[in-house]
């Protein structure tokens, strides 16, 4: 009788010395991360500048630094575990996503309370020509596709779930962004920027069901 794949490594592994440079795994975490922003923000500034007073508003508002500061640790959390996914380890078990998922559906819930009690006084300042929760899915494709190819390197034992984190980060970014250059309002940041960049989680997880799933 065949052994499955998850039977085979552990098996494989059972004896081996644990390597730190596994996969070169925090290379892989830099430049996937650092790439994940350069293109956001690329894409997001071509189409139009950002709020010009974004900056100084996170500077001056403990709230909205707060939840910007929360949105970025997710994006890095997100990031960090479908990196670590990827190296195929019999000790990596759902219980390993909550954290991050923990932390991104923090940063959901300042907007939800913003609705009552936003950071900011909400204005439509920033507004794109473009409809933005276009902007946010389509901006956040190209790192979705160099998520699938760095940890499609790598060996992921459930692709499905790697493609999940990967995609959830990919699409966290633009939404991210798009605070400091689109209209800050909750309700909008909710249905416009968030929500389509938690659209690309289910689109990487689909792609990882089939594509890292090989």
């Amino acid at each position: 009788m065949s052994k499955n794949r998850n039977e085979l490594i552990s098996e494989l592994s059972h004896n081996l010395t644990v390597s730190s440079r596994a996969g070169r795994t925090v290379d892989l975490i830099v430049y996937w991360l650092a790439l994940n922003f350069i293109i956001a923000i690329s894409l997001i500034y071509y189409d139009g500048p950002f709020r010009a007073d974004s900056l100084q508003q996170a500077y001056d508002n403990p709230q909205f630094f707060l939840e910007s500061l929360t949105g970025l640790f997710a994006i890095v959390m997100l990031g960090v575990t479908a990196i670590h996914s990827g190296i195929p380890s019999n000790r990596f078990n759902l219980r390993l996503f909550l954290p991050a998922l923990s932390v991104l559906f923090i940063w959901l819930g300042f907007y939800v309370v913003g609705i009552w009690s936003p950071a900011l006084e909400p204005s439509t300042v920033g507004m794109r020509s473009v409809p933005c929760y276009l902007e946010t899915i389509l901006f956040g494709l190209p790192s979705l596709v160099l998520g699938m190819y760095f940890i499609g390197r790598l060996w992921p034992l459930n692709g499905a779930r790697t493609g999940l984190m990967i995609g959830l980060a990919a699409g966290a970014t633009p939404a991210l962004i798009m605070q400091f250059a689109c209209m800050y309002a909750p309700v909008h940041i909710i249905t416009h920027h968030l929500l389509p960049g938690l659209m690309l989680g289910v689109i990487g997880f689909f792609a990882g069901k089939y594509y890292l799933s090989r």
